[in-house]
């Protein structure tokens, strides 16, 4: 009987086991199934795609190399142009001035007014910084950025002096961008006019600095094609990038300003610096893809 009771229990555990297992081949061929659907949807291909090329390039460690750099040598750059600028059309301080065009509240205007030298005092002691920062890291900003794309893009990479000044060139024509986006919303029109040129204008800009994107940074020669798809990814991206940071920016501020003060704004320059050079490695991945899935 005892014998008899094992066999039978046995019996029942080698019958439960079976069937588990073939449960869990069932699902799994489900999943895998499901798992070859989505991915034979362009979309969802596409994105998974672009997150593989973007962690082949390094993007992460790129991003952040870039970022690091545009926060210590741009920055003061952007700093010190508006400081020799604004002595021929505005006698407005840099604190204000980004009190104004941010919309901040008035505890974070304060701490704009605090964090923010007069613009003496940037022409007096910020060039010779500027120049510092520029020689100390500039070129590994313009390095990095030119590396990422080319990995993005699997074309050779161009190396010393060549990577440097197709990357210095690169920057040359973001830091031209940027200073347009800010002047634009210093125009004498109403506020909705104001923002439909500025709209345009930006707009414009991106698609003809992305479109001669893969001409500065590649040293292959790019089809027209390539480059018009470029222009439309990379221009339309970085046209949403440029419209978010005029709604973001302005809690950023607030949120890292209320928090840590005049330390705060400075964090919150570095980490959306941090974001915009995630984006700019991103759309060099995904138009890389488009360019090249395989």
């Amino acid at each position: 009987m005892r014998e008899s009771s094992q066999s039978t229990e046995g019996s029942t555990i080698g019958r439960i086991d079976r069937w588990a297992k073939r449960s869990i081949a069932r699902h799994e061929d489900d999943l895998g199934r499901a798992r070859d659907a989505a991915f034979q949807h362009r979309s969802v291909e596409l994105l998974a795609r672009t997150v593989k090329r973007f962690g082949e390039a390094d993007g992460a460690a790129r991003s952040s190399s870039v970022a690091f750099s545009l926060f210590v040598s741009v920055v003061p750059l952007a700093m010190l142009g508006y400081a020799v600028t604004s002595t021929w059309w505005s006698d407005e301080g840099l604190g204000p001035t980004m009190s104004r065009l941010f919309e901040v509240d008035p505890a974070t205007a304060r701490i704009f007014d605090a964090t923010f030298p007069s613009t003496d005092r940037i022409l007096a002691v910020g060039s010779v910084i500027t120049l510092l920062s520029l020689l100390g890291s500039g070129n590994d900003a313009a390095q990095s950025f030119v590396h990422a794309f080319c990995d993005c893009w699997r074309v050779d990479r161009p190396h010393g002096i060549r990577a440097t000044a197709r990357g210095v060139a690169w920057f040359a024509a973001t830091f031209a961008i940027f200073c347009i986006g800010q002047m634009l919303f210093g125009l004498p029109f109403s506020p909705v006019l104001e923002w439909v040129i500025a709209l345009v204008t930006m707009a414009l800009c991106n698609l003809a600095f992305w479109y001669a994107t893969p001409s500065i940074l590649s040293p292959q020669q790019i089809d027209r094609s390539e480059k018009v798809r470029t222009a439309l990814i990379g221009g339309g991206i970085s046209t949403v990038m440029w419209l978010a940071a005029h709604f973001v920016l302005p809690n950023w501020f607030q949120w890292y300003g209320s928090a840590f003060g005049g330390v705060g704004v400075a964090i919150a320059i570095a980490s959306w610096s941090y974001v915009v050079s995630l984006g700019w490695v991103a759309i060099a991945a995904l138009t890389g893809v488009v360019r090249s899935p395989s």
